[in-house]
């Protein structure tokens, strides 16, 4: 390209459509959900004029609710949605969805003119199909069946009407309903995705092999583990550690009261040190409130300097503990083999 060519392509970008196209080009590369809300908002405003349009924001509506959290989710325990949602609507009341590509998950159904209805539907087909897909079956079913209600909640809490119709048509059996009253207090904490799908997703290692009752019954003890840590009060101890086949993790809850009886942070290391030895890979700091924040900080701080594991992930994030919504922190440790 010679250099009149140049300066006259340089002269369409900074002058009228030119300059809007570069704007809305760089706006689309460093802030797409920006420009995502803006095609919600033109959908919207287009969809009056034909059932064509219509059809089409409904979709993108739905679209934009259910990628905006996958995308939060997936910050709290990376790829334990590794599909967006994409919906296709169909002239028939079957839902089916398939796998696009490595990272879309098409949902087909038919638009029922009711957004509240279309979002629930959506959802129960997405989230089965797309949290933590090759893991999830060595997850025990139960559990897993009441793994997906908790997460379904999330996606439609905001709409009162889509979690309503969505409560009305799941079944939920008795064993599942008591798993989803215990991951609910996990949740909570903001452990169900943080700590438990963390592990979880880690199954998908021995994918595609049959699971067995020994991958069952692990994710159990953890499950069970966790969430006795979230239910106890202040004076009981819980045993924080599951060393199995498959599953090898511990929680590090750092409390002041316990500190100050034993002398500072020294137990906590201690406690990781010799659970290193005993072949625990990944360790989850945990606190609630700010002087337990700061331990714990001390603590993650002192581990990477005098072992050999790594700082994978940390976070300072608002949860319900004992009641009452708590700054909580979250500093995970994985060593490095």
């Amino acid at each position: 390209m010679s250099p009149a060519d140049i300066f006259q392509v340089l002269q369409l970008i900074f002058s009228g459509t030119g300059l809007f196209a570069f704007a809305f080009f760089l706006v689309w590369v460093f802030y797409p959900e920006k420009v995502e809300k803006w095609v919600i908002l033109f959908s919207k405003l287009v969809a009056y004029f034909s059932e064509k349009h219509e059809r089409r924001y409904i979709s993108k509506h739905i679209e934009y609710n259910v990628n905006s959290l996958r995308e939060k989710l997936c910050k709290e325990s990376s790829g334990i949605l590794p599909y967006k949602i994409e919906v296709e609507w169909i002239n028939s009341n079957d839902i089916e969805s398939y796998l696009q590509g490595d990272n879309v998950l098409i949902v087909k159904m038919k638009n029922h003119r009711n957004q509240s209805k279309n979002l629930a539907i959506a959802v129960k087909e997405y989230v089965p199909n797309a949290l933590i897909p090759t893991a999830r079956m060595y997850v025990e079913p139960s559990l897993m069946k009441a793994i997906d209600y908790v997460v379904s909640k999330e996606f439609l809490k905001r709409d009162t009407s889509a979690f309503t119709y969505f409560s009305e048509v799941v079944k939920v059996e008795q064993k599942v309903k008591e798993f989803v009253e215990k991951v609910d207090k996990i949740n909570e904490q903001g452990y169900l995705t943080r700590v438990l799908l963390s592990e979880y997703k880690k199954l998908g290692l021995l994918y595609p092999r049959e699971p067995t009752q020994e991958t069952y019954n692990e994710t159990l003890d953890l499950e069970s583990k966790v969430h006795a840590l979230v239910t106890k009060k202040p004076e009981e101890k819980v045993s924080p550690k599951i060393c199995g086949r498959f599953i090898k993790a511990a929680l590090v809850p750092v409390a002041k009261e316990e500190t100050v009886e034993k002398g500072g942070i020294e137990p906590h290391l201690t406690f990781i040190k010799n659970a290193i030895n005993e072949g625990i890979k990944t360790f989850y700091v945990v606190a609630a409130g700010k002087t337990n924040i700061l331990l714990a900080k001390t603590v993650v701080n002192r581990i990477e300097r005098e072992t050999n594991l790594k700082r994978v992930y940390e976070e300072e994030y608002t949860g319900i503990f004992r009641e009452n919504k708590t700054k909580m922190y979250l500093g995970v440790l994985e060593g490095t083999t």
